[in-house]
Formats: structure tokens, sequence, C-alpha cells
């Protein structure tokens, strides 16, 4: 129809139409935010992969400090490290994997798999969760779709059908390696390192239409970042492309990669290696992690002689205070040097001992120093040494051994680069039993061993209390607990927000609880849920958007409660309308609406159903409908609807534009378009040609040449529609073997102001199987044709696969821009 808004429309659709190529009509790849893929695939399908409820929180780097964004991953280490215990001590059973290619894994200390990652909050960070030298974690969730579009025009697709989706979880664990879990059954040489992972998925929702047919393929990618080159395994470190109903079978996997243990540099034979997962969706679409490097030696000093492990991590030395630990006096110590360093020997002012991330002076950790790594080692170790013994004797006395009963302990140990010698007084010696002296030791001997730290590499020292407390000795009854929220968090609506948070105790260990209040900026009704209230690493998923503090509180049982807080604050997620011809539907079921290039007779209700979805469940939304005929009506969603019924009074195409905005400004558009005609609205009759221009024929855009017109369309007296009982289309465009011919006709539509438009199928040089829609304009005189034809294969009305259109431009009659004839006439009638 005519409408104040068609000259502006008009001109862009002018301006765009001769500006742009032809090739601007196909579907571009696009990454709209993080997370998310769009791409055309070949076959002019379009297919999208969006990361689903993740925050972007940086990868823990190796670093000297340890930030609050860190205390929530070493919390979350320890409490792993006493999962490994329990297990250990059989009180606690290792998780069954429900899947049989996913218990591939190389044996490990605690057996920890991929069920266990998916249990660790920490896992869905961006790059994953090192939890050690040898276990890393990666969970992410993720939805595939696939779309055709529908209803195509020269400014983009309007209307697309959804043939394929899916959602679902990824995990992924991954292990280092030493020769001593070496296999003899394994095909791999003794001389290769090897790394290993396994890959779950699953937790499939709605899976619809052709999903389950779809190609998805996992890999682990492996970059040498040391000049030695990655071996690939023949059997496991290929790409898998299995469909998704292969997948929801068994969604477990095993992949390994392998390392010449003599090619890297150095003493220790060192490597390194950037490893990461790709994830491919259809036939070109891929998304890769943030990459985790691995380091792989042949350090004979440690267990195996040879291994490979993860480098992105300080590790963690535990030593128990329990009253009946061995090691019990080193171990409390430890405690007086890292948290009240001004009760030990030697006496310094400003005294700071590091080693403890969670102690209140000096958070930095520990490197270690291997004496026999050379001779400037030895040399080093030595005089850690005879410093801690000269303090010792200088508070004790020459005697103090007492005939070897006791020993001269020192923190940090002799072996590490913060040792006496060169800890400039920062640094405790303390007389204690030879036995209790002995006993840590080895097990530091043991951690270094077992953990696989290398000459340089850093850790902390953590004393940990079991159940039931510590105490006694030299140190305070009971410490409160030390407690930190961890960063402020930035999320969305609806999303989950991890929550880093940390809680330590020298005495016992404390409960923890999170809480959490709304700001002055969140809507009432508001609400959120945690993921594990009583974890200090776990998740908060909240209703609105705006800003709330969350509050970490840590009990001992003893002192009185401890809390910290951090900032949450959660961004708008504008909702999200089901577009019509995409098959999906709302929750009640209710299909979007109505279908594009629907056919109404004048004087019928049209009905607007817009189905959509909001992550902001205590949003509110607002519906307006733009019926193109200058009516604009604009009222409130109810239960996730927009609906409204409506009489065209004249005939024409009407491009119907439905806006959904929610309370706080999130907005979201749907647009389709319907056919209105009138059996007693008129006629029309064309005769003549036009010249086809370069680029009108599809697939030979260097084709040229006069095409000959000829139309003759009308509703005879008595017809109802939409199909007009009289009338044809023919168009042939000479010496190009273009030769159109009508054989049916669906609708006719002629408006007031004397356009027309006719849709119907035809054959193409005698054969059946096209459609046609074809336009023209008598305005003013113009005499104008426009002629669109596809294969009728590719749906009811024209999207994507045109083979024919003169103009390419929108489908709408009021901006279809027929082509002015060069000979012969156009002929609107009343």
């Amino acid at each position: 129809m005519a409408r104040p808004r068609l000259f502006v429309a008009a001109l862009c659709a002018l301006l765009f139409g001769v500006l742009l190529p032809a090739t601007a009509m196909a579907v571009e790849r696009v990454v709209s935010e993080p997370g998310v893929i769009t791409q055309e695939n070949p076959d002019g399908s379009i297919s999208t992969m969006r990361q689903l409820d993740r925050q972007e929180v940086p990868v823990a780097e190796r670093e000297a400090g340890a930030p609050a964004a860190k205390l929530a991953e070493i919390t979350a280490r320890q409490r792993i490290l006493d999962q490994d215990a329990r297990r250990a001590e059989g009180t606690e059973s290792v998780p069954e994997v429900p899947s049989a290619r996913a218990t591939a894994a190389p044996p490990t200390a605690s057996d920890f798999n991929v069920v266990d990652c998916q249990d660790e909050p920490l896992a869905q960070q961006d790059g994953g969760f090192v939890i050690d030298h040898f276990r890393w974690c990666d969970v992410s969730f993720w939805e595939v779709e696939t779309v055709i579009c529908t209803w195509k025009t020269w400014f983009g697709c309007l209307s697309k059908r959804e043939v394929a989706h899916a959602e679902f979880r990824r995990s992924v664990a991954g292990y280092g390696y030493d020769s001593s879990r070496y296999r003899p059954g394994d095909w791999v040489p003794a001389d290769r390192n090897q790394m290993y992972w396994i890959t779950l998925v699953d937790q499939w929702r709605n899976v619809r239409g052709t999903a389950p047919l779809q190609p998805l393929t996992l890999e682990i990618i492996c970059e040498p970042d040391s000049g030695v080159p990655c071996e690939a395994d023949p059997l496991s470190s290929t790409p898998v492309t299995r469909t998704i109903a292969e997948w929801m079978s068994d969604g477990g996997w095993f992949f390994r990669w392998l390392e010449d243990r003599s090619a890297g540099a150095g003493p220790d034979r060192l490597a390194f290696f950037t490893f990461s997962v790709r994830q491919t969706y259809g036939a070109t679409e891929t998304d890769t992690t943030e990459g985790t490097t691995i380091r792989c030696d042949w350090a004979t000093y440690v267990q195996g002689t040879q291994g490979c492990s993860y480098w992105d991590v300080v590790s963690i030395f535990p030593i128990s205070l329990a009253p009946d630990a061995k090691h019990r006096k080193a171990a409390l110590h430890i405690v007086d040097a890292q948290f009240t360093p001004d009760r030990t020997q030697p006496q310094v002012d400003g005294k700071a001992v590091p080693g403890n991330p969670f102690a209140p002076h000096d958070q930095s950790p520990l490197g270690r120093l291997y004496p026999d790594y050379g001779p400037d080692e030895r040399t080093t170790y030595n005089a850690n040494r005879a410093t801690a013994v000269r303090a010792c004797k200088a508070w004790w006395g020459d005697d103090y051994s007492q005939g070897g009963q006791f020993d001269c302990d020192e923190y940090p140990m002799a072996s590490t680069y913060q040792g006496a010698s060169l800890a400039n007084g920062n640094y405790s010696a303390r007389v204690i039993d030879a036995t209790d002296n002995g006993s840590a030791g080895g097990l530091l001997a043991s951690f270094y061993q077992r953990d696989r730290i290398l000459h340089q590499d850093l850790f902390y020292v953590i004393p940990t209390v079991p159940s039931g407390g510590g105490g006694g000795g030299g140190t305070p009854i009971n410490h409160a607990p030390r407690v930190n929220a961890g960063g402020d968090v930035r999320g969305a609506e609806g999303g989950r927000a991890l929550l880093r948070g940390s809680a330590y105790d020298t005495d016992d260990t404390p409960s923890v609880r999170w809480s959490y209040t709304p700001g002055a900026d969140v809507d009432a009704g508001a609400t959120c849920s945690l993921g594990d209230a009583g974890r200090a690493a776990t998740s908060i998923t909240c209703t609105d958007d705006g800003t709330f503090t969350v509050t970490l509180t840590a009990d001992d049982g003893v002192n009185p409660p401890v809390s910290d807080s951090a900032t949450v604050r959660l961004d708008n997620v504008a909702p999200v309308l089901a577009l019509p011809g995409t098959q999906t539907a709302a929750a009640d079921g209710v299909q979007p609406g109505p279908e594009p290039w629907s056919v109404y007779r004048v004087g019928n209700a049209v009905t607007v159903t817009a189905p959509f979805t909001d992550q902001g469940a205590n949003d509110s939304q607002t519906c307006k409908v733009d019926w193109d005929d200058g009516t604009v009506e604009q009222f409130a969603a109810t239960q996730h609807l927009c609906a409204r019924d409506h009489v065209y009074g004249e005939p024409g195409m009407y491009t119907i534009k439905s806006t959904l905005t929610d309370d706080d400004t999130g907005v979201d558009n749907s647009t389709t378009m319907v056919v209105v005609y009138d059996p007693d609205g008129g006629f029309e009759t064309v005769g003549g040609h036009y010249a086809s221009p370069a680029g009108a024929v599809i697939g030979s855009p260097d084709t040229t040449g006069t095409m000959q017109v000829t139309m003759n369309t009308a509703y005879r007296p008595g017809d109802e529609g939409p199909v007009p009982s009289n009338g044809k289309v023919d168009a042939t465009l000479r010496n190009a073997g273009f030769d159109l011919r009508s054989t049916t006709l669906k609708w006719l539509v002629v408006t007031r102001d004397h356009k027309s438009a006719v849709m119907g199928d035809a054959t193409l040089n005698g054969n059946p199987g096209y459609g046609f829609v074809a336009y023209t304009d008598d305005t003013d005189n113009r005499n104008a044709v426009r002629l669109v034809v596809w294969p009728l294969s590719a749906g009811p009305y024209p999207s994507e696969t045109v083979i024919y259109d003169n103009t390419k431009a929108d489908y709408d009659i009021d901006l279809a821009r027929p082509q002015p004839l060069t000979a012969g006439s156009v002929v609107i009638h009343d």
C-alpha cells in the first residue's frame, strides 16, 4: 500500500540495490557476540553454535602473588586434595563414568575422572581449571542450530525455518603423565611421553528436527611452543566426527598426544606445548578453547624419570596439623612462621615469611631448589642450611641437638629459593624433635616426587586441619577463619555467574555459607538461586538484572563468624521473539505466525502470534505490532506471548513488524509478510518487453537480452479466491534459453494505487517445478514489470534459491521496484 514511509524505504532500496553487487544477497558469516559463531553452509543453510551460561573469567596465570581471584582456585585445590585422601582411605568412592569410551584415561592416585570435572564449578571458567600438575577440567554448555532462510531480501533474511536444534554439555578431563603410570599393554614406546584427555558429551536437551543426523566433531589441538614437535597418536589424536545421534548414544572419547622425551632443552629436556579443545558443528563452523600449557620432561630426579604435566599452576604442599601427625611440630612451626612471624627467630623488624596465599604478610609461593641440578645450586642449598643452623645455635646454643635428639628446622625449606641464605631475614629457624623434622622432610621429598615439582617450580605450603581441629603447641588456641568473597563478577540475568570465594583456618575446617542482597537498582520481585550455598566456589543465577551484593560467611564454631562481600553486576538480556517460519514454539506450544506469504481475503482477520523467551524471569514486556497500513498497536505481553487480530480493508502485501521491549529496554523484532487479495479488486493486462539486466539470471551474471512478457490475470465474477479462475503469465528471454509458461495461478493482488502482484506455478523451458511472482506498476503510466522465478523444491515462495530476478528488491509490493518496459504497456483495471 502507499504509505508515508514508502519514499524513504524506496530510496534506501534504490541506493542499496544500485550500489551493492548481487553477491551481497548471500548470508554473511558473523560473530554476533562472544561465544557465538554463525556460518552459511555450502547448501545455503545457516548454522549457529552458541556457548551457554559461561562467564568470561581469566585463566589462572603463573605469577608470584595470590590475588583474591586465585584464592578460590587454591581453596578448590585443597578441597580436591581432601577428596583424594578420602578416596585413598576408602571412605569415598569414585563416581562411575556413564560411558565405556570415557574410561580409558591413565590411572592416577586419586582416580579423578570426568564426572568429578562436571561437579567442579571452576571448570566452567574460560580455559578450564588446572587443578594440579596432573589434572585439568573444562566444562561448557552449548546450543547448536541449523536454519533455512525462507524469506530473503536484499536487506537480509527476514524469516527463517529451523531444521535442526540441540543443546548439550561438553566435559573434558586432562591428565598429566609420568612413566610410573605406563601401562605394559600400551603400544606407545617407553621413550615417548604421553598426554591424555577424555571427553564426555551429555545432558542433551531440546533435540529437534534433523539434529541427530548433523555431524559434531571434537579434537584436541597441539601447538609446539619450544620447537619440539607434537607427535600424533594415530589411534586417538585425530579429529573425531560422529553424528549427534552417535554422541547421544555414547558421549565419551579418548585422546592422546606423544612427545620424544629426548628432544627437549636443558638438563631436564624440557618441552612446552599448548593444547586446546576444538569443536566443529556442521561442515565449517568451529570453536576453540583458550589454550593450556603442558610441559614435558626427562627429569630423572622425580617419580617415573620422565613425564608431562600442566605448567600453569602453583602446586599445593599440604601438611597436616592433626594431633597424631608425626610431623606435627614441624607443621606448627610453619603456621607460626606464616601467620605470626614476629614470634619466630631470628628477630627482624617487619618480618614477612612467604609460602601461604592466605597468610597476612607475604602470599607469594616458594620455588624449588634442586641441590644436584648444578654446582651453584648445591652451594646455595648448603648456604641455606648453614644460615638456619647459625640461627638455631644463636638462640638455643651450640649443643641444641643434644646428641641427635633435636634438629634445626627451617622454613622456608633449604630446598627452596626462599631459603635462609636468600631470605634477608624473612625466614624462621626452630629446634624441634628430630623425628618430627625427619617426617616432615620425608613428606616434602614425596611431594616433590609425586607432583613432579622440578627445579624452580612454584608451590604453596598450606597447613591443613582435619575435622576436629588442631591447635596446641606454640600456636594460639584458635584463630578466626580468613574469608575472601573473591573479585567482583559481571554476568547476565538468567545466566550462571561464578562466585570464586575462599575460606581458610589454621585450626579447623570452617563451614561456609553464601547469601545475597539485591541492590537499589534491582526490580522488586527478583530472586536468586545459588548452585551450592555451602561451597566457597559456586554460582549464582538471578531472575533480573542489576547489582547484587553476595556475602561469604565462614564459621569455625569457636570464633564469631567472619564475612566478606563482593558485587555481582548482571546485565539485562533482551527477550527473543520466535520468528515465523522457524517451527520454534513457545514453552506452551504456541507457534509463531502468520507464516510468511500467508494469504487472506480482504475483511478476514489476520492473527499475529509472537511467542518469546526472556532470560530475566522477573522482567515484564511490552508488545508493539505495526500492521503496515498505518495502524500500530501497543499492549502488555501475557504468558510470554504477543497476540493480536487485525482486519485489512484494502488488498496489498503487508510487512507486519512485531517489536518486543522488556522493562529494561531490551528489544527484539520479528517480521513477516502477508498477502491480502480482493476478488472484486480489479485485474491486469500486460504486453511488451524490457531489457533484462546483467545479473538477473542467477548463475549466469553476464546474460542479458530482451524479456518479452505477456500477462492477463483476473478474478471472474463469483470467484471467492484466492486462486483466480482466469489468466496466464508468459515470459521469454530471447536468445537465452529462458521460456516461462504459467500452469497454475495461486493468488492475485490489485491495489487501489494501480499496482499488482500475481503468484503461480510454471514450466521453464517445458520443465515443471517452478514458481513465480510477477509484479506490475501502472502508477502514473510507469508501465513497469518485475519477474521473480525459483524452483519449487526450494519452498513455496522465493527465498534464497532464486534463478531469475530483474530488480532484486524487497518482495513487498510497495518496495518491489518493477522495471519500466522499453516497449508495450501495463494496464491495471479497477
